[in-house]
């Protein structure tokens, strides 16, 4: 049984939340943790690793913005074979990574997207999918649009990014 969460947690820099945090989602008793905006730079990357205390991935280069994380929790046997982030160009939004579990080979993706129409962040993120042969692919993370307003969306500007929603409808086709 594989158990996925996602969280966007608005940066993780205070000590006290990023303690509070880790405790909350460890005994939320998942397997793997998607983290948007985790606000960490590569100098504390050990530090974090630690605090959480099993293993993870993270793609991360501001203290004030962005950073994605994948965590991993003990409750699994897990091995990861391979793993890719650009942090130039993506400033930290999305990692991607081959996880083998039970023999079977899983790609995780956790992605997060700025508030802008940008369909070019999604196709460059997919473009790199190609990459990555396993048989199934998990895509979570903060989409910053909304798939269907009539049905996902209550209150605020009924709208979405239509340009990046298309991008995602016609991977999600062609897949």
């Amino acid at each position: 049984d594989l158990k996925v969460g996602s969280i966007n947690v608005r940066g993780l820099g205070d000590m006290l939340k990023r303690q509070e945090i880790f405790y909350w989602l460890k005994h939320k008793n998942m397997s793997i943790y998607f983290i948007q905006e985790a606000h960490r730079t590569e100098d504390k990357m050990h530090y974090w690793r630690a605090e959480w205390g099993y293993q993870a991935l993270f793609s991360c280069c501001s203290s004030t913005k962005v950073g994605v994380a994948i965590l991993f929790n003990n409750n699994f046997s897990f091995q990861v074979s391979r793993t890719y982030l650009i942090l130039i160009q993506t400033e930290g939004r999305f990692i991607i990574s081959d996880v083998s579990i039970n023999g079977k080979c899983i790609t995780l993706a956790n992605v997060y997207a700025s508030n802008e129409d940008d369909p070019n962040f999604f196709i460059s993120v997919f473009d790199q999918l190609v990459d990555f042969k396993c048989d199934e692919i998990i895509i979570d993370g903060d989409f910053n649009l909304v798939l269907d307003v009539e049905k996902d969306k209550k209150g605020g500007i009924p709208r979405s990014h239509k340009k990046s929603l298309e991008a995602i409808q016609k991977y999600s086709e062609n897949r």
